[in-house]
């Protein structure tokens, strides 16, 4: 199929993008941030792109609403008063229905932004400031279909919403105060201790025990992993199953073998105090892709987190 066209004009999108230090995201963050209201409009593919971009703007605390150009003639352009600003999205940069609105926004001093593909448009004319985002092709087939100019006005908005972030200095706190429900919400508000297995339920073995009492503890307690502590219940290591079971693949004769002799004697570990999303991260983006993590507080064992466990939420 067609593919290598599409994906070359997409190439020359983003590096124009990436490249192009003129685009004015500084002037409509500020824009935007001093703003009581914002408007997102958009017709046909477009509104898509508009009501994403609103639903962001709202998810980083600010006042956002989409409206379709339509509704905003038939009396939705009530909400534009002064100090509002108004986003438009059009690929061509062209529509009565947005001259219509622009006009009335200046009336009102309301500012408009444009994120289109046209250079030079009658939109643009009419705008406070346009960004405008050139493609190469639209789609290998017809040069038509909204593919292409999608992406371009998506990742714009995404430049807009991390330039808002910074320079509002929006912590993630703030943000995760819009999001209580879901996975996003769960992974960020939760913390390990609201799920580790505590010291009664987990395995637990010191350095002299034997691999066999190692192999009893971990069937007693089939979390994934044995702890390894000192009298003084400080961790000094951790076996996984996995360790004990190529161990086994090698070696028959286990009479002799002590648990310091196979134990991991630096094993990641993880605070009670860190959120769910901080010990997935941990876990996932190991080299070999740990599942269960022991939770510490001052090098003494409180229990291990598992991979399995926050996972198996619904959501």
């Amino acid at each position: 199929m067609k593919y290598s066209s599409y994906f070359q004009s997409l190439r020359e999108t983003v590096s124009f993008l990436e490249n192009n230090t003129i685009l004015p995201i500084d002037s409509i963050v500020t824009l935007l941030l001093n703003s009581n209201s914002i408007y997102c409009l958009g017709i046909g593919k477009s509104s898509f792109i508009a009501g994403k971009m609103a639903s962001l703007l709202r998810s980083i605390c600010l006042n956002s609403h989409f409206i379709h150009p339509v509704d905003a003639l038939h009396g939705d352009i009530g909400s534009f008063r002064e100090n509002s600003v108004v986003l438009i999205y059009s690929k061509s940069g062209v529509g009565i229905e947005y001259e219509t609105i622009c006009l009335e926004c200046k009336k009102r001093n309301v500012p408009i932004i444009l994120i289109t593909t046209s250079k030079d448009s009658q939109l643009s004319k009419l705008a406070t400031i346009t960004i405008s985002v050139p493609i190469l092709q639209e789609d290998p087939f017809f040069d038509t279909i909204p593919s292409v100019s999608s992406v371009s006005a998506s990742i714009v908005s995404d430049l807009i919403v991390f330039g808002i972030i910074e320079a509002s200095s929006l912590q993630k706190e703030e943000y995760l105060k819009n999001h209580p429900n879901g996975q996003i919400g769960f992974f960020l508000s939760s913390k390990v201790e609201d799920v580790f297995h505590s010291l009664s339920s987990i395995a637990i073995v010191n350095e002299g025990d034997s691999l066999k009492e190692t192999i009893i503890q971990a069937t007693k307690y089939p979390l994934g992993c044995v702890c390894v502590c000192s009298k003084s219940n400080k961790l000094v290591g951790i076996i996984t199953d996995g360790d004990i079971r190529r161990y086994l693949v090698n070696n028959s004769d286990i009479s002799n073998v002590i648990v310091e002799s196979i134990m991991n004697k630096n094993p990641l570990v993880i605070s009670k105090e860190a959120s769910l999303k901080v010990a997935i991260t941990l876990m996932e983006s190991n080299d070999k892709k740990i599942s269960v993590l022991p939770v510490v507080e001052n090098g003494f064992l409180l229990g291990v987190i598992r991979l399995h466990d926050v996972m198996a939420f619904n959501f």
